[in-house]
């Protein structure tokens, strides 16, 4: 199994492996039915009686980071203008299955990947107006918080490779892969190799954790790499699924505006989303996946048109 595919490995469970696991760890909770959601790059969801989903982590290292996400919601939960989720049910690792796991009451959306909305300014109002909530959050308060890198040197080195990793993946589509190649060739790299004021983020801000209802964010979920690091991936996950003038209006919202240090680290994300989306989706074969971040990268052409003059 490729070591460059994690999302292939751990333990997965069936239908009726839930089911038992469920009735085995929940006497209180009457079970009619099991349908599985997704497999996902870290877990595996389930749908339980239509109303509850139940995450079930793939792999020993992102149980570890679970309680990172049970101790952070609930300090999201006085916030009313978007929601996320509310764990009702917390399960313990036994011989049916080797990790914590939880549960929530099913939040209602469809989302960005396939709902494609834009947003208003007032949209991103209340989104920045969130995410500022969730980067203020002290977490001293939260001991034991999962933290990510913080050496700049590190952070840059991964990020070309990845980006070079990636970026086979266009040879198909030449004017693309033009301007991904021109873009870690030309990128400003010098203007990350600085220090930052590390934050709780969520950290995973892609257009399927961000749920659309009624042509507005209902909810942002599945928190499970949320750790402390830097606020620009979250403005950079703002960006991949809204675009440009999204991620601009929320960063000066946010009063970034004039910080171009953190605004290269949020274009940075964006393109390190795009490409590891559309890898993430040739992989799975998930054709909305690849048509959405192949429009993502497009839409990220058209705006910095310098990328493709020679």
């Amino acid at each position: 199994m490729s070591h460059n595919k994690p999302w292939e490995k751990g333990v997965f469970l069936n239908d009726s492996e839930v089911f038992k696991l469920l009735t085995t760890q929940f006497s209180d909770l009457p079970l009619h039915s099991v349908k599985f959601l997704k497999d996902g790059w870290d877990s595996c969801a389930y749908e339980i009686n239509t109303e509850l989903i139940f995450r079930l982590p793939k792999r020993q290292e992102v149980a570890e980071r679970l309680r990172g996400e049970i101790a952070l919601l609930p300090f999201l939960k006085q916030q009313r203008t978007i929601l996320v989720p509310e764990f009702i049910y917390l399960g313990s690792p036994s011989d049916l299955y080797p990790f914590p796991f939880t549960g929530y009451k099913k939040l209602h959306g469809m989302d960005q990947t396939h709902a494609r909305i834009s947003l208003g300014p007032e949209d991103c109002f209340h989104l920045s107006t969130f995410l500022q909530s969730l980067h203020q959050i002290n977490h001293q308060k939260l001991p034991g918080f999962p933290v990510e890198e913080m050496d700049s040197e590190k952070i840059i080195q991964r990020a070309k490779q990845l980006i070079k990793r990636w970026i086979p993946i266009l040879k198909d589509k030449p004017q693309l892969f033009y301007a991904c190649q021109k873009f870690l060739d030309t990128f400003d790299w010098n203007s990350l190799n600085v220090p930052f004021s590390p934050c709780i983020i969520h950290n995973d801000l892609l257009p399927e954790h961000v749920l659309i209802q009624e042509g507005k964010i209902s909810a942002i979920i599945d928190w499970g790499d949320t750790a402390l690091g830097d606020p620009a991936i979250d403005y950079g996950g703002v960006g991949y699924c809204f675009g440009w003038d999204s991620m601009f209006l929320c960063l000066q919202l946010a009063g970034y505006s004039h910080d171009r240090r953190l605004i290269n680290r949020s274009v940075l994300t964006v393109v390190c989303a795009a490409l590891s989306d559309l890898d993430y989706g040739h992989h799975k074969g998930e054709s909305v996946r690849i048509d959405f971040s192949l429009e993502k990268i497009h839409h990220f052409l058209t705006q910095y048109s310098y990328l493709t003059q020679p």
